[in-house]
C-alpha cells in the first residue's frame, strides 16, 4: 500500500475593484495567490487587510514554493500597500534559480509598508533576503519593513 499527498494552489478573488478608490483587499494566501496567477491582474492597485500566514507555500508546486508576482515577460506595474500587516512563512526553494522574491520584476511600481517575517528562500544569484524585490526596471517607490 501507498499513499499520495496531493498539493494545490487555490485562489480566491479578493474584495474591491483594483482601483484607487476601490483596491483589491488582501487578507489570506489565497487572495495573494489570486494576483500572482494572472498577468493581466499585474497593473492593479492592492491593499493588504490583515497578516498573512504564508507557511502553506512550502509545498507548492513540488515544494518549489511561491511563484512569484513580475516576470521579465510581465513587470509587477500596479500598487501593492502592506499597511504594516506580515505576511510571514514564505517560502521560495528555486535553487538554480536567481532574480527570486515574493515580486519578480517590477516597473514603474509602487510597493508600500510591506512586511515579511520568517521567510525560507533559496536560489541562485540574486537572492535577496527579504524576498521582496530583485531586478528593478524603471524608478518606483518602495517603504519596507523586514524582520528575521
Amino acid at each position: 500500500m501507498f499513499s499520495i499527498n496531493i498539493y494545490s494552489q487555490t485562489s480566491s478573488n479578493p474584495s474591491g475593484a483594483g482601483t484607487t478608490l476601490l483596491p483589491y483587499l488582501i487578507s489570506n494566501i489565497n487572495e495573494l495567490y489570486w494576483i500572482q496567477e494572472n498577468t493581466t491582474r499585474w497593473d492593479k492597485v492592492y491593499q493588504q487587510t490583515a497578516d498573512i500566514d504564508a507557511s502553506s507555500t512550502s509545498t507548492w508546486f513540488s515544494n518549489a514554493g511561491w511563484p512569484m508576482i513580475g516576470s521579465n515577460a510581465n513587470p509587477f506595474i500596479g500598487s501593492y500597500d502592506g499597511q504594516g500587516y506580515t505576511i510571514s512563512g514564505l517560502t521560495i526553494n528555486r535553487g538554480s534559480s536567481s532574480d527570486i522574491g515574493l515580486f519578480g520584476k517590477i516597473q514603474n511600481a509602487v510597493l508600500h509598508n510591506i512586511k515579511l517575517t520568517s521567510i525560507n528562500i533559496v536560489g541562485y544569484g540574486s537572492v535577496w533576503s527579504f524576498s521582496l524585490v530583485i531586478v528593478i526596471i524603471q524608478p518606483f517607490q518602495i517603504v519596507l519593513q523586514v524582520e528575521m
